[in-house]
């Protein structure tokens, strides 16, 4: 008897097919040279269409591994049911058979995995079972390929009777979703990698069954991970997660986040990760997502969003240095111009917006001396009658008030912008700390998001962060608007001084600052988050 059930919706597919061995099975010859007379006459059904799986039908190559009786000794004993040419053919493992032919009856567990053929299963009876798994004898199940795992589906059956007259066992399997596991299923078209491997985490959180073990008596279990892994099928890549207690039904923004080329799947920077978000999802079992290709996704160069994140670039004289992920008053990592922020003054704690244009012209100070600066800057700057603090000597003597000499060179708290927005110990970098960065850093500049990709080294080498090149206004109009170039403030009365242009020549430097001049901010701190 053959039969094959195939339903579509949405252009998923059903996976649905019902095969017997019609054929006796292949026999593995015991060490005694005695082939066993046992022979298969199996049913195998995966037709309960209980999920939208990838597949159209049991293909070339599946394998169903099937385990008989807890009374089995815990050796490495079992049978695997391989789809070959329109029917299943059975292999015998660590003589089974032998003990199966002293029985008349029992009951067996089985269980389907996808991709069989292009895969390596391992499996092996254990007695330090995974973590989750309860300690004891277990048959260990481990779907590999290039000895990392693929995609984390299986059906399965418990409990299965079967018998055995006339030399022959016989069995019907209907292969289902295994009890307590609602799997939800996701594809994304059109990707490609370097080896083809693809990883998967979603917020809020589905499980990813990884591991498989079967405990006699107990059926199989799975070992939950917070990430699972995907394979290649039919122009998409597939993944599969199964919902956790509390989660089917619930309407949520989901972020689905795919790890390409190994990437490791964690909230931090990763080259080779991408993020989608779908709002208001509400998942339950049986659903099956298609996503859209990764050119709508974004890129987690940087990191996952703008959450403000403290990332530890360097050190400097003993302490680590840890950059803010993002510039003061932004809203995207790198999107223009969410990405650019606010700009300040030196000592000055009111934003600017980047798209104001400096209309130049002599202002004249409280004691006769000029500034050169733009009109509505200095009607706002708090030191725009004379500087009542940050007075070096050299400077009364060219206009200032001397009652007012302090010899201060570093913003206080509460003139430094990045602490009065963000609180302590959030603060503007000294121009020696943007040396350190420039010094001890990777910079490589980042030509589809206009900004440089600073990179740790040593023992900050899993560290990234991005500088946006910010920009500088001229004039009135966009064609005033030279995005070339960047300048950051320090809380020493410089700036860092970023440049790149389209032939390639660059620099970044430190140098002098004028107080006026509104410059971006991007806080540091010498404490983790």
């Amino acid at each position: 008897m053959k039969k094959l059930i195939i339903l579509a919706s949405a252009a998923l597919l059903t996976l649905a097919a019902c095969n017997k061995i019609d054929a006796p099975a292949e026999l593995i010859v015991p060490e005694d040279g005695v082939a066993p007379a046992l022979q298969l006459n199996f049913t195998v059904s995966l037709g309960d269409a209980d999920t939208k799986a990838v597949k159209t039908a049991v293909e070339e190559g599946d394998k169903v591994y099937v385990f008989f009786d807890s009374t089995i000794p815990s050796r490495d004993q079992y049978l695997t049911l391989t789809y070959t040419s329109g029917a299943w053919t059975g292999s015998w493992k660590g003589g089974l058979e032998n003990d199966l032919a002293k029985k008349t009856s029992g009951t067996l567990a089985a269980i389907y995995i996808p991709f069989a053929d292009d895969t390596e299963i391992s499996i092996n009876p254990l007695t330090n079972s995974p973590s989750s798994i309860t300690r004891g004898t277990v048959w260990f199940i481990n779907p590999t390929k290039d000895s990392k795992a693929v995609y984390s589906y299986f059906r399965s059956c418990v409990g299965t009777a079967y018998s055995i007259a006339n030399n022959t066992v016989t069995a019907t399997l209907h292969l289902g979703s295994p009890a307590g596991y609602d799997f939800v299923h996701i594809f994304v078209p059109g990707l490609t990698s370097v080896d083809g491997r693809y990883t998967m985490k979603t917020d809020p959180e589905l499980k990813g069954a990884n591991v498989v073990a079967y405990k006699p008596g107990e059926g199989f279990i799975a070992e939950e991970a917070d990430n699972f892994p995907g394979y290649a099928y039919g122009g998409s890549v597939c993944f599969s997660g199964f919902l956790p207690s509390g989660l089917a039904g619930t309407s949520a923004d989901y972020k689905f986040k795919l790890y390409d080329n190994g990437g490791s799947p964690d909230d931090g920077a990763d080259d080779n990760a991408f993020i989608y978000t779908v709002s208001g999802k509400s998942l339950s079992a049986k659903s099956a997502i298609a996503l859209p290709q990764t050119s709508s996704w974004k890129s987690m160069a940087y990191g996952e969003d703008a959450t403000l994140r403290a990332i530890p670039m360097c050190e400097l004289n003993g302490q680590t240095l840890y950059f803010a992920n993002i510039n003061l008053g932004a809203t995207e990592l790198v999107d223009r111009p969410g990405c650019y922020g606010s700009k300040y003054q030196w000592a000055g704690t009111t934003a600017y917006p980047y798209d104001k244009y400096y209309e130049d012209f002599a202002v004249e100070g409280a004691y006769g001396n000029y500034y050169h600066a733009p009109y509505y800057l200095y009607d706002s700057y708090s030191f725009k009658k004379g500087y009542t603090k940050y007075v070096s000597v050299q400077a009364a003597a060219f206009g200032e008030d001397p009652s007012y000499v302090d010899n201060k060179e570093v913003l206080d708290p509460e003139d430094d912008a990045a602490t009065v927005v963000l609180g302590a110990p959030w603060r503007i970098p000294t121009g020696e700390e943007w040396q350190a960065l420039i010094d001890n850093c990777q910079w490589t500049f980042d030509t589809p998001n206009n900004g440089w990709k600073i990179v740790g080294r040593g023992a900050y080498s899993g560290s990234v962060m991005f500088l946006p090149m910010t920009g500088e206004r001229q004039g009135e109009g966009d064609e005033y608007f030279f995005t070339d170039v960047a300048f950051y403030q320090a809380s020493t009365m410089e700036c860092l001084d970023l440049y790149h242009d389209d032939l390639g020549g660059f620099w970044m430097y430190v140098h002098g600052n004028g107080r006026y001049n509104p410059y971006s901010v991007r806080a540091v701190r010498t404490t983790p988050l």
